[in-house]
C-alpha cells in the first residue's frame, strides 16, 4: 500500500494495550497505594487481578509473575492495570482512535512521572488486536507451504518476530480465534495481534516518552497495512488526510 490510511470506518481493533515496565525502590505494596490515590478520580473502581491470590514470596521471585498486573483501576473508557513493575492503559469497548488514545496517554504519563517514584523505565510495549468475522488467511500479504505445495487450513496460527530501528515486532495471525460477545456468547474468527516493545528507552524517556509513543503507534500502522492486501483494505471503508 503507497498510502496509510489515517483511519478505517469498520475498524477491527478491539482492544489497545500501551504497557511501561520500570524499577523502583518503593515496595511493591506501596505502589498501588500511590498510583491509586492520584488516578481515583479518574479510574474510580478498583478491581484485585487473580494473580493476587498467588503468595507474594511466589510473585517476586518468579520473573514471569513479577511482570504481571495485580490490580485494574475501571474508568469510563479505559482501564490501568497496575503491578509492582509496570502500568498499562487499556482501552475498553470502541477503540475511540489514536488521537483521543494519545491524549489519555499523555495524562497517564505525566501524573505518573510527576509521582517520581519510578527509578528507572526499562521497556515500553504498545499492543493492537484485530479482530474480523471471517477468515482472512487468503486476505494478507504472505504465503505457506507445506511439503512444496500452498498450504490452507481452518486452523492456522503463525507468530513471528520482526524488528525495526529500536523496535521489536511480534505478529500473531489466526483464523480460528473466540471472541467473547456478551456474558455467554462467543465470536469465531480471525485474530491479528500487532505488539511493538522497545527495550532501549535511554535516560531522557520521562522526557521524549510522547516521540517514542508516536513511533511505536506509526510502526504499527505500517505493518498492519502491509500485511493486508489492498482490495480487503477497501472493504474497511480508509480514510486519508
Amino acid at each position: 500500500m503507497s498510502k496509510i490510511p489515517s483511519n478505517l470506518i469498520n475498524s477491527p481493533i478491539v482492544e489497545a494495550i500501551t504497557e511501561v515496565r520500570f524499577s523502583s525502590d518503593v515496595p511493591h505494596d506501596a505502589i498501588i497505594g500511590i498510583i491509586y490515590n492520584s488516578f481515583k478520580k479518574q479510574f474510580p473502581k478498583l478491581d484485585r487481578l487473580p494473580l493476587l491470590s498467588v503468595p507474594e514470596q511466589i510473585r517476586s521471585s518468579d520473573k514471569t509473575l513479577i511482570l504481571q498486573p495485580l490490580y485494574k483501576l475501571d474508568g469510563k473508557d479505559y482501564s490501568l492495570q497496575v503491578g509492582p513493575r509496570l502500568f498499562s492503559l487499556v482501552t475498553k469497548n470502541q477503540y475511540p482512535g489514536w488521537t483521543k488514545y494519545l491524549e489519555e496517554l499523555k495524562i497517564v504519563f505525566e501524573a505518573i512521572i510527576k509521582l517520581t517514584f519510578i527509578r528507572k523505565f526499562e521497556r515500553l510495549g504498545m499492543r493492537y488486536i484485530n479482530f474480523f468475522e471471517e477468515d482472512i488467511i487468503d486476505k494478507c500479504n504472505f504465503s505457506l507451504t507445506l511439503y512444496g505445495s500452498p498450504h490452507a487450513s481452518k486452523e492456522l496460527y503463525l507468530q513471528t518476530v520482526k524488528e525495526e530501528g529500536r523496535f521489536k515486532a511480534l505478529l500473531q495471525i489466526s483464523n480460528s480465534a473466540k471472541r467473547p460477545v456478551g456474558v455467554n456468547d462467543m465470536k469465531s474468527g480471525s485474530v491479528i495481534d500487532i505488539d511493538v516493545s522497545s527495550d532501549t528507552l535511554g535516560e531522557d524517556f520521562s522526557k521524549d516518552y510522547q516521540t517514542v509513543l508516536i513511533e511505536a503507534h506509526e510502526l504499527q500502522k505500517k505493518l498492519f497495512f502491509s500485511l493486508l492486501k489492498d482490495e480487503f483494505i477497501t472493504t474497511l471503508k480508509p480514510e486519508y488526510k
